[in-house]
């Protein structure tokens, strides 16, 4: 962990941020941005990169009625991710991340009409790039436990605020979310067993316009070096729909000469 930064270079940055929230309006605290559970807490001057692929179901249910009945519609979903991200750390205080990721879905649909036990069914497959972003994380204030930062987006995404606290041998990376209709609450909690594995949790929740969603989830991390290593992990979300999924994210990085 570095030393406490300037009083000054502390207050400069906070007028930045402050300007920044006021600026784009919408803040995320995006522990993720900050640190990979493959580094297991360790910040240094390196770039990484991490490929993930996920696999998830969502089903959702529905009644609606119309000029010939009650109708009962169940969707399900078999989707298929994947999303490559990296990062960079120019120095202590400046560092770049940058991400892009593509979907693909099996969409299946089956409506029943309660009244008559009509059966209507459709299939569709779709393929879409779920968007790209780069931004600049520039760290704000840290201390021997606690560690803050805020993103600068240059290339989609939005910009955003967060901190990661940590204790050997645990770390927490609590984030908040303002959406345009609603918040965003998220927790993720990594567990360091020893030298080669972690154990990570997260738990979430969610308002919109539309309704709220409580997720959550945990994974098993294994490093094979200061930042090569796989990360699997499972995911629950519920709310309108039913979301399952299991991913697998291997990383590869080195320390910068």
């Amino acid at each position: 962990m570095g030393p406490l930064k300037p009083v000054k270079t502390q207050v400069v940055l906070a007028f930045l941020l402050v300007l920044l929230i006021l600026a784009v309006g919408t803040v995320q605290g995006k522990a993720n941005d900050r640190i990979n559970p493959l580094r297991f807490g360790k910040d240094r001057k390196a770039w990484q990169l991490t490929l993930n692929f996920s696999r998830y179901m969502d089903s959702l249910t529905v009644r609606t009625r119309d000029s010939t009945g009650l109708w009962e519609k169940e969707k399900k979903i078999d989707g298929t991710s994947y999303s490559l991200e990296s990062s960079f750390e120019l120095n202590e205080i400046i560092g770049f991340r940058g991400s892009f990721s593509y979907r693909t879905d099996s969409i299946k649909s089956e409506a029943t009409n309660l009244w008559t036990g009509v059966k209507e069914t459709s299939e569709e497959t779709s393929g879409q790039f779920g968007g790209a972003s780069f931004k600049i994380k520039v760290s704000i204030w840290e201390n021997s436990e606690i560690k803050s930062h805020f993103l600068i987006p240059v290339l989609g995404g939005s910009a955003g605020a967060g901190f990661v606290w940590s204790r050997d041998p645990v770390m927490v990376f609590p984030k908040f979310a303002i959406t345009g209709d609603g918040f965003d609450m998220n927790t993720g909690v990594s567990f360091v067993a020893n030298s080669k594995i972690a154990i990570t949790g997260q738990m979430s929740f969610s308002q919109e316009e539309n309704g709220s969603v409580v997720g959550f989830g945990g994974g098993l991390v294994y490093r094979d070096g200061e930042y090569d290593g796989v990360q699997v992990s499972a995911s629950l979300m519920r709310g309108d729909s039913t979301q399952v999924s299991v991913e697998i994210g291997l990383s590869y990085g080195q320390e910068k000469e």
